[in-house]
């Protein structure tokens, strides 16, 4: 489009319209005596309003909050000392009356415990901190991990009995620790497979008895009939003669059963002919899950009234009077630090498996 006359005016009419209109009006510009005057009060703040209410109160006879740092008034007719907004927030803090009973109250419960003890604040807590201060493991498992490894580092090695982690002292020429060793001269371990074999070839009917018999050999004179009476007598629905036989991994419970005995092999000791005959006797032999066998391994009791009962069969390390363990009839599924050993008649003198004894004195 042409830039005409025509367009030049209008675009000149445009901008004194602008012009005019940025102007301010006459009414708009402050006179003199305006400036002069101050600005209109509205009223009080608010702080002057708290201020006023807090002169008021204490003229009725109100007493400041006893908080330091709190500038409010507690009002003549209420007995407390404190603001109630301060007794608010120190019920929510557990520093009122109520509040530390409670306290109180929560420390000497089980999380009191629990907390305490996350806190180190328990014997067990205050005897790790001691241990810590001269230097020491924290924790008994730490400390004997500790000295394991000085062992190893000085020249010993660890014990060959299997699950054993204890190591045996360098200058030391047997394969086993100390108590590994105790443990294996109490049990007598080839004697209990001897035995368990024998007893498996009576009830199999596979014993040649011609031959030197080794339960006969401790004074254990039964016949094949009477063996067999006696565990028959026993059976549990599911059990029949062609079941008994060794529990294999991952085989479902109550498939297979063997002999179990009422107090374990390695309550026992073996180097003693009367403890063998007691160990091996008829009261103290029954058939039982093979499964549960090997995971109860010498944690199984019976009832406290069978062992009343089986008083003649009690070994003599107890004394003629029931331990506290055996009182208190712990669960045989419970866990269990020993890596013991089943207590059955399926230990074969042909075994490829590592001999494993059943005393909880070798386990950890």
């Amino acid at each position: 489009m042409a830039y005409t006359k025509e367009v030049r005016i209008s675009h000149l009419c445009l901008s004194v319209c602008l012009m005019l209109a940025m102007c301010p009006r006459p009414d708009m510009v402050p006179s003199d005596a305006e400036d002069d005057d101050p600005a209109p009060l509205v009223g009080p703040t608010r702080k002057e309003k708290r201020e006023e209410q807090r002169a008021a109160m204490l003229a009725a006879g109100g007493t400041v909050c006893s908080k330091s740092k709190c500038a409010r008034v507690v009002t003549f007719d209420d007995t407390h000392k404190t603001c109630e907004l301060c007794r608010a927030r120190d019920k929510r803090n557990n520093k009122s009356d109520k509040g530390r009973a409670r306290a109180k109250r929560n420390n000497k419960s089980d999380k009191g415990r629990a907390r305490a003890k996350r806190h180190n604040k328990s014997d067990k807590g205050k005897a790790a901190q001691q241990r810590y201060k001269q230097g020491k493991p924290k924790t008994k498992m730490a400390q004997k991990r500790a000295e394991r490894a000085v062992m190893l580092a000085a020249g010993g090695k660890v014990c060959s009995h299997s699950n054993c982690p204890r190591v045996v002292a360098f200058g030391d020429a047997h394969k086993l620790c100390e108590n590994c060793r105790d443990c294996a001269k109490r049990h007598n371990q080839k004697l209990s497979r001897k035995l368990g074999a024998s007893l498996r070839q009576i009830l199999t009917g596979k014993h040649d008895f011609t031959e030197p018999m080794t339960l006969k050999t401790y004074g254990i004179d039964r016949t094949e009939a009477e063996w067999q009476a006696h565990f028959a007598s026993q059976f549990e629905p599911w059990m029949d003669w062609p079941n008994h036989g060794k529990h294999k991994k991952g085989a479902p419970p109550k498939s297979k059963w063997n002999v179990g005995h009422k107090i374990a092999q390695s309550r026992y000791d073996h180097s003693d002919p009367d403890e063998v005959r007691k160990c091996w006797s008829l009261a103290n032999l029954f058939p039982q899950c093979a499964k549960e066998n090997v995971e109860q391994n010498n944690r199984y009791l019976p009832s406290f009234e069978t062992l009343l009962a089986m008083r003649a069969e009690w070994p003599k390390a107890w004394n003629g009077v029931l331990p506290d363990w055996a009182v208190a009839l712990p669960d045989p599924d419970a866990s269990d630090d020993s890596d013991a050993s089943e207590d059955s008649d399926d230990s074969d003198d042909d075994s490829d498996e590592s001999d494993e004894s059943d005393c909880a004195d070798c386990a950890d």
